[in-house]
């Protein structure tokens, strides 16, 4: 019942994790989704803008080109990061129970990264959290219960009681007698399934020996990675996906003015879109760390 319990504990933890990644996604994409057309449309409109202006030589029309290609690639972008959002959305719907065709928007919001206890602490916890380690102490502890039974097993059974018989042969007959019966050969003491209960309740302790030190190197490994990219999270501008989207605005009106060049107008859009994409992927690699630590720790980082 105890293994049982914690087994649904542990699949309500895990569907707790899988909904708040699956949000986080769609989050993301709707981002990315939104700067991506949103810069794909400055460039289009760029472009008609170009179109009919008067141009004379072969470098504005080189240069209506080269954005014209960017548009290309930036729609294609943004088609992929829609599939994306499609697919998160559905998965978000079906973690929630919700109908499939129903929309999905999350609302923007500051995710928050808490700092983690010591790993000894985080140690600790999934010596009681953790369902792997769980399931291994209750195989070892049933082992234990069978070695046991094997040895009191050893011991023969003896059974006594009266008897009584009757014979009609001529004359009725009785006769009453106290038996005792118990098996043979006495010297069978059942070493046989001892040494069998033994050896497996040996392989239950290799077992559990096993899995701690796999929880552990685990354990270490997901901590270590998440306080990698918190201290990068925190290292970061918290205003810098606003400033890059408004320098990539800034680049399009001077552009328009003939104040920068195409190079660096195009260099502009290009690196506000990777830093996007770099800062969402730094933050969602971060989370799914902190969901591992949660889920080999059995228990909520605060």
């Amino acid at each position: 019942v105890k293994l049982a319990e914690q087994g649904l504990e542990q699949f309500r933890s895990a569907l707790t994790a899988s909904v708040r990644q699956k949000a986080y996604e769609v989050l993301v994409a709707q981002q990315k989704q939104k700067a991506a057309a949103d810069v794909a449309m400055r460039a289009e409109e760029l472009v008609s803008m170009l179109v009919q202006r008067e141009t004379s030589g072969v470098t504005p029309l080189l240069e209506i080109r080269v954005i014209e290609a960017a548009i290309l690639k930036l729609r294609r972008a943004e088609s992929e990061i829609a599939k994306q959002l499609h697919t998160a959305q559905l998965d978000l719907n079906q973690f929630c129970g919700r109908a499939l065709s129903e929309s999905v928007t999350i609302a923007e919001a500051k995710l928050p990264f808490p700092a983690l206890p010591p790993v000894s602490e985080l140690l600790r916890r999934a010596v009681t959290g953790n369902f792997e380690l769980l399931q291994r102490r209750m195989e070892l502890e049933q082992q234990g219960f069978k070695v046991r039974l094997a040895k009191s097993d050893a011991w023969p059974s003896i059974t006594t009681g009266p008897v009584i018989e009757q014979e009609y042969a001529g004359e009725q007959e009785t006769r009453a007698t106290f038996a005792v019966s118990l098996p043979v050969p006495l010297w069978n003491q059942n070493k046989g399934n001892i040494e069998v209960a033994k050896a497996r309740q040996l392989q239950a302790q290799t077992s559990l020996l096993i899995t701690q030190r796999e929880v552990e190197r685990r354990i270490r490994e997901a901590a270590h990675t998440y306080e990698l990219y918190r201290k990068e999270i925190t290292r970061w501008n918290s205003k810098a996906p606003e400033e890059l989207r408004e320098a990539a605005q800034l680049a399009d009106r001077h552009y328009r003015l003939g104040a920068v060049p195409l190079s660096t107008y195009l260099e502009t859009q290009s690196s506000y879109l990777e830093a996007l994409d770099v800062l969402c992927a730094t933050q969602a690699d971060a989370l799914q760390a902190l969901v591992q630590v949660e889920k080999l720790t059995g228990s909520k980082i605060k």
